[in-house]
């Protein structure tokens, strides 16, 4: 069974202008197009809104990304946690003193920022997409089967969210 995907769209005076996705950028330029044709409703991933509605959306979206938690504030708090400094993290050791902190950094980066698996690697001292998946399913493995563990990873991501 195939399913397909809608394409959002505007219907303004001037015609229809496509957008690809329904992210943020899309929905700016989809309000962008609409206001210059003249559009009074915005059809955005199948639901009819009026401007003033998308604008006061995409206000919403920009206020929420702005609250955001970046890699930096991860990486201070995890170290903090584990008693090491945000630096440490990123340094070559393999020592588990430092890699078991850098390992939930990594998974909280992913979880609360969605992070590609190469921007992980990136800000975590240059490491390979493949050491980031080792990471990530090594913290959820350890999740499972430690519930202590998994409480204080939860209270972290709750902790880092509320920023």
């Amino acid at each position: 069974m195939t399913t397909t995907k809608k394409t959002p769209f505007i219907v303004g005076l001037g015609g229809t202008v496509r957008a690809n996705s329904s992210t943020e950028r899309a929905l700016r330029i989809a309000l962008e197009a609409a206001e210059e044709a003249g559009a009074r409703t915005l059809l955005f991933s199948g639901a009819e809104i009026d401007l003033p509605t998308a604008q006061q959306v995409l206000k919403n979206i920009i206020e929420t990304q702005e609250k955001k938690v970046t890699i930096e504030q991860i990486q201070k708090r995890v170290g903090e946690h584990f008693g090491l400094r945000a630096q440490d993290l990123k340094v070559r050791s393999n020592s588990k003193v430092i890699a078991f902190p850098r390992q939930v950094a990594m998974f909280l980066a992913r979880d609360l920022l969605g992070m590609q698996l190469v921007e992980i690697g990136q800000a975590f001292g240059g490491r390979d997409h493949s050491t980031v998946i080792h990471s990530l399913g090594k913290v959820e493995r350890d999740m499972e089967s430690d519930r202590q563990f998994k409480e204080r990873v939860e209270l972290a991501r709750r902790e880092l969210a509320a920023r």
